[in-house]
Protein backbone atom coordinates (compact mmCIF):
# COMPACT_ATOMS: atom_id res chain seq x y z
CA UNK A 1 0.00 0.00 0.00
CA UNK A 2 1.43 3.51 -0.76
CA UNK A 3 1.39 6.20 1.94
CA UNK A 4 -0.92 8.56 0.38
CA UNK A 5 -3.05 6.89 -1.76
CA UNK A 6 -6.00 6.72 -3.35
CA UNK A 7 -8.33 4.77 -0.94
CA UNK A 8 -10.63 3.82 -3.84
CA UNK A 9 -7.89 2.41 -5.91
CA UNK A 10 -6.26 0.93 -3.04
CA UNK A 11 -9.75 -1.36 -2.58
CA UNK A 12 -8.98 -2.23 -5.95
CA UNK A 13 -5.77 -3.22 -5.58
CA UNK A 14 -4.21 -0.24 -7.64
CA UNK A 15 -1.66 2.03 -5.97
CA UNK A 16 -1.60 5.11 -7.03
CA UNK A 17 -0.86 8.52 -5.57
CA UNK A 18 -4.17 10.97 -4.53
CA UNK A 19 -2.14 13.82 -5.34
CA UNK A 20 -3.33 15.26 -9.43
CA UNK A 21 -4.88 11.74 -9.17
CA UNK A 22 -7.93 11.39 -11.55
CA UNK A 23 -9.58 8.34 -10.17
CA UNK A 24 -10.97 5.86 -12.50
CA UNK A 25 -13.10 4.56 -9.72
CA UNK A 26 -14.89 7.70 -8.64
CA UNK A 27 -18.03 6.91 -10.04
CA UNK A 28 -17.82 3.35 -9.96
CA UNK A 29 -20.50 1.95 -7.39
CA UNK A 30 -19.13 -1.37 -6.51
CA UNK A 31 -19.16 -2.90 -2.68
CA UNK A 32 -15.78 -1.96 -1.88
CA UNK A 33 -15.75 1.15 -3.05
CA UNK A 34 -19.22 2.52 -1.45
CA UNK A 35 -17.32 1.28 2.19
CA UNK A 36 -14.65 3.49 0.91
CA UNK A 37 -17.47 6.08 0.82
CA UNK A 38 -19.08 5.16 3.91
CA UNK A 39 -16.29 5.46 5.97
CA UNK A 40 -15.15 8.66 4.57
CA UNK A 41 -18.32 9.95 5.45
CA UNK A 42 -18.08 8.31 9.41
CA UNK A 43 -14.60 9.90 9.56
CA UNK A 44 -15.85 13.02 8.61
CA UNK A 45 -18.67 13.01 11.23
CA UNK A 46 -15.77 11.91 14.00
CA UNK A 47 -13.36 14.47 12.96
CA UNK A 48 -16.47 17.14 13.47
CA UNK A 49 -16.91 15.72 16.77
CA UNK A 50 -13.15 15.74 17.34
CA UNK A 51 -12.86 19.82 16.89
CA UNK A 52 -15.82 20.27 19.12
CA UNK A 53 -13.98 18.67 21.92
CA UNK A 54 -11.16 20.34 21.33
CA UNK A 55 -12.84 24.07 20.99
CA UNK A 56 -14.68 23.20 24.32
CA UNK A 57 -11.69 21.66 25.73
CA UNK A 58 -9.83 23.56 28.59
CA UNK A 59 -6.79 21.28 28.56
CA UNK A 60 -4.33 21.22 25.56
CA UNK A 61 -3.12 17.74 27.18
CA UNK A 62 -4.92 15.37 24.46
CA UNK A 63 -6.19 12.25 26.04
CA UNK A 64 -7.93 9.57 24.62
CA UNK A 65 -12.10 9.95 25.49
CA UNK A 66 -14.72 6.92 24.73
CA UNK A 67 -16.21 7.60 21.72
CA UNK A 68 -19.65 6.67 22.78
CA UNK A 69 -19.40 8.53 26.15
CA UNK A 70 -18.39 11.83 24.01
CA UNK A 71 -20.87 11.53 21.49
CA UNK A 72 -23.14 12.35 25.14
CA UNK A 73 -21.61 15.11 25.84
CA UNK A 74 -19.67 13.22 28.39
CA UNK A 75 -15.55 12.99 28.69
CA UNK A 76 -14.44 9.82 29.99
CA UNK A 77 -10.86 8.72 29.64
CA UNK A 78 -10.70 5.90 27.49
CA UNK A 79 -7.99 4.00 29.05
CA UNK A 80 -9.55 1.12 31.43
CA UNK A 81 -13.16 2.13 30.87
CA UNK A 82 -14.57 -0.62 28.42
CA UNK A 83 -16.37 -2.71 30.63
CA UNK A 84 -17.69 0.59 32.75
CA UNK A 85 -19.19 2.07 29.78
CA UNK A 86 -22.40 3.46 30.26
CA UNK A 87 -23.73 3.55 26.78
CA UNK A 88 -22.14 0.57 25.26
CA UNK A 89 -25.55 -0.67 24.58
CA UNK A 90 -26.84 2.74 23.28
CA UNK A 91 -28.72 2.43 19.61
CA UNK A 92 -29.19 6.38 19.07
CA UNK A 93 -27.62 7.21 15.62
CA UNK A 94 -23.90 8.95 17.16
CA UNK A 95 -23.12 5.32 19.02
CA UNK A 96 -23.84 3.46 15.91
CA UNK A 97 -21.91 5.36 13.76
CA UNK A 98 -18.62 4.96 15.89
CA UNK A 99 -20.15 1.08 15.50
CA UNK A 100 -20.63 0.79 12.25
CA UNK A 101 -16.98 3.37 11.39
CA UNK A 102 -15.21 0.20 13.12
CA UNK A 103 -16.98 -2.09 11.49
CA UNK A 104 -15.83 -0.71 7.79
CA UNK A 105 -12.94 0.19 9.35
CA UNK A 106 -12.19 -3.56 9.48
CA UNK A 107 -13.53 -4.65 6.41
CA UNK A 108 -11.68 -2.27 4.51
CA UNK A 109 -8.09 -3.63 6.22
CA UNK A 110 -9.37 -7.35 5.60
CA UNK A 111 -9.88 -6.29 2.04
CA UNK A 112 -6.40 -4.32 1.78
CA UNK A 113 -5.12 -7.85 3.24
CA UNK A 114 -6.45 -9.67 0.82
CA UNK A 115 -5.54 -7.99 -2.19
CA UNK A 116 -2.02 -7.84 -1.10
CA UNK A 117 -1.75 -11.51 -0.53
CA UNK A 118 -3.36 -12.27 -4.14
CA UNK A 119 -1.03 -9.36 -5.37
CA UNK A 120 1.97 -11.65 -4.08
CA UNK A 121 0.91 -14.69 -5.14
CA UNK A 122 0.15 -14.00 -8.42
Amino acid sequence: LVLGACNLCAAHGIDSYQRAHSCPFKDCDCARCNVVRVRRAIVAQQLRLRRKEMIASISTHRSYTCNRCRNHGVLVKKKGHNNNCSFANCDCPMCTLCHSRSILDAKFRKSIRRKRSEYKMS
